[in-house]
């Protein structure tokens, strides 16, 4: 019988691969042997946590994660968008392709600025989508969010007033421009680990103080508490560093987890007294032994409900199966379970 670390590892390694993947590309990952893969393939199968792919389908996968099509793009002829910023961003897509501009963000947040763009903060959400196309794939932390999230976003936080709001993990800023967009405050904080990137989101969105760093690091320098907290966080991604915080006896409790665990719990952590933290997350905060949400009651921490996004939502970055997070810092009491559908009807 596998042990829980293996169990936790194959979880862990399977949202990091992308659900689903191959075995060769999973057990590759792992470096495990091969009887010592399938046995813990095995059991998680019969936990009904992971399921084999079908016929001649070599593959494995979350149970929840279906396999999605790349999702049709939007504005792609810059439909209600700034028509200088629409034909700024496919010139520089055309010098890139031809190689006499620098693949890389930074090369558009110097065009921004060369041109003196002013783009509002109610227009963000709508724009990334279209530079993410622009330029096609991916870089660390730049996800399009799906319009569901957005509306419901801004349900959570309608009545709502803060005078800080944080995206620990922002890429480019979609869900701070979405929250601040809903909830107007006079400090709001974005966090990049990336340098580029953060050069491209500072130009799109100026309204916010981007600090770039480690952002458990980050976290720990801010002086005053944060009201809201809003974060899509890095999919199985390890950390190489542990979290202490207090519990609500003063006793210290150090937390051993993926990197967007241990940022939640930091996030939480710094939550004011009636501070609210809308966090996405992958299957594994709630299944893995090593998971924060199993000190939560210790802490002081509590998850007032956990949003199902519609299978697909992060497609074609991910078919992973997805949540928001309700969580404040309250006593533990029960969570609001819901489906979230797209279908309008």
């Amino acid at each position: 019988m596998a042990d829980q670390e293996q169990l936790d590892d194959f979880l862990e390694t399977l949202e990091t691969a992308g659900s689903p993947a191959s075995n060769a590309q999973l057990r590759g990952a792992l470096g495990w042997p091969a009887d010592q893969y399938e046995a813990v393939k095995a059991e998680l199968a019969a936990l009904k946590i992971v399921v084999r792919g079908r016929g001649r389908n070599d593959t494995v996968s979350l149970v929840g994660a279906e396999p999605v099509e790349r999702p049709k793009a939007q504005s792609r002829n810059g439909q209600g968008m700034n028509p200088e910023l629409f034909n700024e961003l496919r010139k520089l897509r055309n010098e890139m392709a031809h190689g006499l501009a620098p693949m890389d963000p930074s090369a558009v947040a110097e065009r921004l600025k060369s041109l003196r763009i002013s783009i509002p903060s109610d227009q963000l959400p709508e724009l990334i989508p279209t530079i993410l196309q622009t330029f096609g794939g991916h870089h660390s932390g730049l996800l399009h969010l799906p319009p569901i999230l957005s509306g419901i976003l801004t349900k959570l936080l309608e009545g709502r007033s803060a005078r800080t709001l944080c995206d620990p993990w922002a890429g480019l800023g979609t869900m701070l421009a979405i929250a601040q967009r809903s909830v107007p405050t006079s400090r709001c904080i974005a966090f990049n680990t990336n340098a580029s990137e953060g050069k491209l989101a500072k130009a799109l969105f100026s309204q916010a103080e981007w600090l770039i760093g480690e952002p458990l690091k980050l976290l720990e320098t801010l002086a005053t508490p944060i009201d809201i907290v809003v974060s899509c966080l890095p999919f199985g991604v390890r950390a190489s560093e542990t979290l202490t915080l207090a519990d609500t006896a003063g006793n210290p409790v150090e937390l051993r987890a993926d990197l967007g665990n241990l940022i939640l719990t930091s996030a939480t952590a710094r939550l004011s007294e009636n501070g609210i933290g809308l966090f996405v997350v992958t299957p594994s905060f709630f299944f893995t032994e090593r998971s924060v949400l199993k000190r939560f009651a210790d802490l002081g921490f509590n998850v007032d409900a956990a949003l199902a996004l519609p299978p697909g939502s992060f497609a074609p970055y991910t078919a992973i199966a997805t949540y928001l997070l309700v969580v404040t810092k309250s006593p533990p009491k029960p969570m609001f379970v819901a489906q979230l559908s797209g279908d309008p009807n």
